[in-house]
């Protein structure tokens, strides 16, 4: 019987429907665990690439960019092209910042910050102090997206954010048009990153 070390699959599961794909990502994950092999899986669906690796490389023009477990790549990448290939990712530049808010941040020219849209917290502005340093902006677009609800917002007049909530009956709704405050709940929600 042949029982090769590597195998290499290339995009084996493109064609599938999500639900099948899910079922034949957990099939060949448990093939893998029980011949016991290494599978380099190749793919440009990023929540497929999560699902099925123990480590991920993210690569661009043929290098990689950043190697690292799922969760690490995910919360702590390494510069802006790794953080917008996997996942949603909000990158907000230097210069789409006030001066304050970048002199609170530590931010230097050249950086970014970086906020995936889970860890956006939304309030209205009359509830956040006005000596706190803060993003405010208007709701833009409401998408409700099944678990979720995927707010955009306008910050300036060229710069947009988004923020997602969980579909749950407590939690706070905004509308079009609502006047919000941009947040997180821990420093390490928002990061800093490099221009690549």
């Amino acid at each position: 019987m042949f029982h090769p070390e590597v195998v290499l699959m290339d995009e084996p599961l493109g064609a599938l429907d999500k639900n099948l794909r899910y079922q034949m990502q957990m099939e060949i994950k448990e093939l893998q665990r029980k011949l016991n092999m290494t599978v380099v899986f190749v793919t440009h669906d990023q929540e497929e690439a999560m699902n099925m690796s123990d480590r991920i490389a993210i690569m661009n023009n043929g290098r990689i960019e950043q190697l690292g477990a799922p969760k690490e790549v995910y919360e702590s990448p390494r510069n802006v092209f790794a953080a917008g290939f996997l996942g949603e990712a909000n990158i907000l530049d230097f210069e789409d910042l006030h001066a304050d808010f970048r002199r609170h941040m530590g931010l230097n020219p050249g950086e970014c910050l970086f906020i995936r849209p889970e860890r956006v917290v939304l309030a209205a502005s009359s509830e956040v102090p006005a000596d706190r340093p803060r993003l405010g902006g208007e709701v833009l677009n409401v998408s409700f997206l099944g678990n979720i609800v995927r707010y955009q917002i306008q910050l300036s007049e060229t710069v947009r954010i988004y923020a997602d909530s969980t579909n749950l009956s407590d939690a706070q709704a905004f509308s079009v048009g609502d006047r919000v405050s941009v947040g997180w709940k821990r420093p390490e929600d928002i990061r800093i990153i490099h221009h690549d």
